[in-house]
């Protein structure tokens, strides 16, 4: 491991949060496990000798608690599902370091869909209608597209007759399809260069994709602003050049990606402006990114 260098005076560690326990959510079925404490710490083991200092992994029991490590001091750098990294943003508490990628994308959007012979096909059909969500933590399948509509001064609690939570993308894209919902929220990923849909929830069924919101990064590893620009700059950089035999393996047991690519600020300026509108879980934050486009 490298010396200290005098520039990180008063840092002999770097403390890196997560939280790795899904909350229970109105007993909502959970898409994801909880994580083993040593996959995190392996993890933080192999950033250790490009950083040139010791990373250890920090467990909050909640988003709401990391958020305040960061701000307190408690937590260095963060792993923020994309939400928060993106409020963490633009409040100036964070600076977002990386994201991981998984397959070739480091980002996804919101879709809003119908089916086909629904007759709804534009925002302004959604007077009335059924809504399936996939959970109130969820970016694509909640967060984002409600914030949307919200940008749009379509308010859901008013313009939608009913709102369900279903528990996964799966079971909101059913419900869409079988008629037992008239419209639902999930995830899709849109070619930055042609803007075709590609491995989006739905599969090879046909749906009417009312509205996009988007891209989202998937989730985001972030620096406290307390933390010295040298040192983000260390933790950025051996997040996405690591030479550690070890790190492939550990990116894939704890982020389920194959490695990392750095934040693009431009996935935040197309939802700035939502992020006023975002709700606030109930139960604390928990976020999921999509399978990896195959």
């Amino acid at each position: 491991m490298k010396d200290t260098d005098p520039a990180s005076a008063g840092f002999e560690r770097i403390r890196m949060g997560a939280v790795l326990s899904a909350p229970l959510s109105r007993g909502l079925p959970s898409e994801r496990a909880d994580i083993p404490l040593s996959t995190f710490e392996a993890f933080c083991e192999t950033l250790q000798q490009s950083v040139g200092l010791r990373i250890d992994a920090c467990v909050f029991a909640d988003y709401s608690a990391l958020l305040q490590g960061l701000e307190q001091g408690a937590a260095d750098v963060a792993w923020l599902p994309p939400v928060l990294a993106l409020r963490s943003a633009v409040d100036g508490t964070a600076t977002p370091l990386a994201h991981p990628c998984r397959g070739t994308v480091d980002s996804y959007s919101s879709a809003l869909i119908s089916s086909p012979d629904s007759g709804i096909a534009d925002p302004v059909d959604l007077a009335g209608v059924r809504a399936a969500w996939v959970d109130p933590h969820s970016a694509s399948g909640y967060l984002i597209m409600r914030a949307w509509l919200l940008s749009q001064r379509i308010d859901p609690s008013v313009a939608f007759r009913e709102e369900q939570f279903l528990g996964t993308h799966e079971a909101v894209v059913q419900a869409v399809l079988q008629g037992d919902a008239d419209v639902g929220a999930t995830y899709t990923h849109v070619d930055p260069h042609t803007h075709v849909l590609f491995a989006s929830a739905w599969g090879n069924a046909t749906v009417e994709v009312i509205s996009l919101a988007g891209p989202i990064p998937s989730d985001v590893i972030a620096a406290s602003t307390r933390l010295p620009e040298h040192l983000m700059a260390r933790v950025q950089s051996s997040l996405v050049h690591n030479e550690d035999r070890r790190f492939p393996y550990a990116c894939k047991a704890l982020f389920g990606a194959q490695g990392f690519e750095p934040a693009n600020p431009a996935h935040i300026e197309p939802l700035r402006d939502m992020l006023r509108h975002l709700d606030e879980p109930t139960v604390g934050w928990w976020s999921i990114p999509p399978p990896a486009p195959t």
